[in-house]
């Protein structure tokens, strides 16, 4: 899919704990969010997330390397993202 995509003039950026073009530094996870730090594209941000959940921080990073991959601003999207929450009924304990 990737060489397919990049036959198209797309940029695809890789994601992860490991390896990639996006990868996540550090989790820190509470019952009410977390914190992560992030390298995209050799570029290191921090953020706090609304979210709760290693899963949060790793599509908060996709979406930042995403952001990246398009040209906008990574550090900028992070700061939006940390006053985003689940949508209502998600996420949330009985």
């Amino acid at each position: 899919m990737k060489a397919v995509a990049e036959g198209y003039g797309a940029r695809v950026l890789g994601f992860g704990e490991a390896a990639g073009e996006g990868r996540l530094l550090s989790f820190t996870g509470t019952a009410e969010g977390s914190r992560i730090a992030c390298d995209i594209l050799g570029t290191r941000i921090e953020t706090d997330l609304a979210q709760p959940g290693k899963h949060m921080a790793l599509n908060a990073l996709a979406a930042l390397s995403a952001v990246a991959a398009a040209g906008g601003d990574a550090r900028q999207a992070a700061a939006a993202l940390s006053g985003f929450g689940a949508g209502a009924g998600r996420g949330e304990r009985r």
